[in-house]
């Protein structure tokens, strides 16, 4: 992370150590003390030490040691007992510079549910914020440690790090069901969500494996249920409904994956997302004809609304049927605000609807006068997934309204371009990344900052399968062999090829 979001985090984390009241009290104590000075984090951590009567030195350490660290969470239940034992193993790999890491100091906000969902109260004398007997808070500050719940009658389901009480990598080893379990009972929406997302993966990486095994891929039952009991659960708000249903995304796959495959992986997120498509037709459709709004509102809602409703369009679209193309054609042309417009745009650039490239010359008469609207039109057909991308990508470019100085309108295009998408960027025959090669050098003479930023996306070319990774590295190659290179640009290449 940058250096903004991650002294974001660690305030979070004493936020969560310490509690909403004491933190509000540290801060008025720090606003108090500092209104309009120049300070350090150590002024902002004294105020909370003082409000809270805690030492929290240990947090600096988050801010000179880098690193990502892997928590790994086992549990198990003494019958006898009624006694809980969680064990939790804290890594930190090694990083340039830096090796043989301490042990961070991680906050965990943990809760434990019975085999009905039901919140269990447990007594722990580690808890550091024991308000609420069913969520409390306990530190991690050892290579290896165990926590042990009291009063625990049942064999639980634990619930760790709740409201992303620290950044970490979690393997809480949960099976799929119990990741159903935690999409449809879990009362903390942070990790909710989470154990969607976790499930989602889970059934990415099987139909991978079916693919690379030449097996037909079968999307689990258990996680369509999960998903249909998200989509017909009235208590969720649309927004977070909409976050619930949608799958990991590609992007999310590729940081997940060791040298991954890009097509297999679109292969499979495309064959999951089919399926939730056609599974759910009947729902998407009730539910993006219940989430329209007459006028168009800035409120939470308003914006969830609309969030959930272009989500079941996005998916509808899919089933490629000329009342859905219907559909969508009228939203792109009658809507009242941009978030709808862009959406059934993208819908409607992804598509094979007769009405395609109409559609396209209609939008771009349309807005011509606004260069930020006409940067979107560019950006969503050079993320298209259609066959043809490559052909249309190059077509953009040689578009009268391209201007490849203009720094918004190249990354409109070239940034867009560059993603998980085998038919574009990764294209089997290296041309994606050939393209944006070109560009580098192309722009790098007029703006090397431009052409710094748009190498980025070939020179983590050792995190791919060999079937690409040896094609980027041609085009890196190319490129650090070209005579009066910036050095912007030839301290990234260079750098990637070391």
């Amino acid at each position: 992370p940058t250096v903004y979001e991650k002294g974001a985090e660690v305030i979070r984390m004493m936020y969560t150590l310490i509690g909403k009241e004491t933190f509000r009290k540290g801060t008025d104590l720090y606003f108090q003390r500092h209104d309009g000075d120049a300070v350090t984090i150590d002024d902002f951590v004294k105020a909370m030490e003082e409000a809270s009567g805690l030492d929290l030195n240990h947090f600096k350490l988050w801010y000179s040691q880098s690193g990502t660290p892997h928590v790994q969470a086992r549990g198990n239940w003494d019958e006898s007992k009624n006694v809980y034992h969680l064990t939790i193993k804290q890594t930190i790999p090694n990083t340039p510079g830096q090796t043989n890491k301490k042990m961070q100091y991680i906050p965990m906000k943990v809760g434990l549910l019975a085999d009905d969902g039901t919140p269990i109260a447990f007594k722990i004398r580690e808890s550091v914020n024991d308000n609420d007997p069913t969520n409390q808070v306990v530190v991690i500050d050892k290579e290896e440690q165990t926590f042990s719940f009291e009063n625990v009658p049942c064999q639980p389901i634990h619930s760790l790090f709740r409201d992303f009480s620290a950044p970490i990598y979690l393997d809480a080893d949960y099976t799929p069901l119990q990741l159903q379990f935690l999409m449809t009972h879990e009362p903390n929406g942070f990790n909710r969500y989470e154990a969607a997302q976790q499930l989602g993966i889970q059934i990415i990486q099987k139909i991978i494996l079916s693919l690379e095994h030449g097996d037909k891929p079968i999307v689990d039952p258990g996680y369509l249920e999960a998903i249909s009991s998200c989509i017909n659960d009235a208590t969720l708000d649309p927004k977070f409904k909409a976050m619930m249903i949608e799958p990991p995304t590609r992007n999310h796959m590729l940081n997940l994956l060791k040298t991954p495959d890009v097509e297999r992986l679109y292969q499979a997120t495309e064959i999951l997302s089919n399926s939730l498509a056609s599974t759910f037709k009947s729902e998407l459709l009730s539910m993006y004809h219940n989430h329209q709004d007459d006028t168009w509102q800035f409120t939470v809602d308003a914006v969830g609304r609309r969030a959930l409703k272009n989500l079941c369009l996005r998916w509808l679209m899919r089933l490629e049927t000329d009342d859905i193309y219907d559909l969508c054609i009228k939203q792109l042309n009658e809507s009242d605000n941009m978030t709808d417009s862009i959406a059934a745009f993208q819908s409607i650039a992804n598509s094979n609807c007769p009405q395609r490239e109409a559609e396209i010359s209609k939008f771009h008469e349309k807005w011509k006068h606004d260069p930020l609207v006409i940067d979107k039109w560019f950006a969503v057909q050079a993320a298209s997934t259609r066959d043809n991308v490559m052909e249309e990508a190059e077509k953009l470019i040689a578009h009268p309204d391209f201007d490849f100085l203009n720094p918004n309108r190249a990354f409109s295009v070239f940034r867009s371009f560059a993603n998980p998408n085998p038919k574009g960027f990764h294209h089997s025959s290296g041309k994606g990344y050939k393209l944006i090669a070109d560009f580098v050098l192309k722009i790098d003479p007029h703006n090397s900052s431009v052409a710094a930023r748009l190498v980025g996306s070939i020179i983590r070319w050792r995190n791919y399968a060999d079937k690409h990774s040896q094609k980027m590295k041609v085009q890196l190659e190319r490129i650090i062999g070209t005579p009066h290179l910036s050095k912007d640009v030839y301290e990234i290449v260079s750098k990637s090829l070391q």
